[in-house]
């Protein structure tokens, strides 16, 4: 099992950081590795709503679907897999500080092994670097 936490602290109101997050078509924007994430047509955002991505990760491109599992509008939502070659669990917080900052943080959980042969601890890795610039790129596109 892999793991990864890491968080950032973005220069923007929590409902604005929070909205620009849980839109599937954004990720594109920010987060490295996705190519495209489209949320499912005619089903609201929210607790049961689905979403389908192409990721790449250590070169290696794949297609998967996320389903929403926990929806807290602002503070947190959390997602994980229903289709794909990789089981990802993945929550993230959402944390007001003062009026005009928002501290965002994940933690995921993933089963690579049926995809990637590597030691648990170098994708870890890997995927540690990934979220950690990922959350980086968030912070600059939103503070632009």
């Amino acid at each position: 099992m892999v793991e990864v936490e890491t968080s950032v602290l973005v220069n923007q109101p929590i409902k604005k950081v929070f909205d620009f997050v849980t839109t599937p078509e954004n990720d594109a924007q920010w987060y490295i590795g996705v190519e495209s994430r489209d949320h499912t047509p005619d089903e609201p955002s929210g607790v049961g709503s689905t979403s389908m991505s192409t990721i790449r990760f250590l070169g290696v491109p794949m297609e998967v679907v996320w389903e929403v599992i926990e929806y807290e509008p602002p503070t947190k939502i959390k997602v994980k897999t229903i289709e794909g070659a990789v089981t990802v669990e993945a929550g993230y917080t959402f944390e007001a500080v003062g009026e005009s900052q928002t501290k965002v943080s994940v933690h995921g959980e993933a089963d690579v092994g049926r995809v990637f042969s590597l030691a648990d601890p170098l994708v870890e890795r890997m995927a540690q670097r990934q979220w950690e610039a990922s959350f980086e790129n968030l912070k600059d596109v939103l503070e632009s």
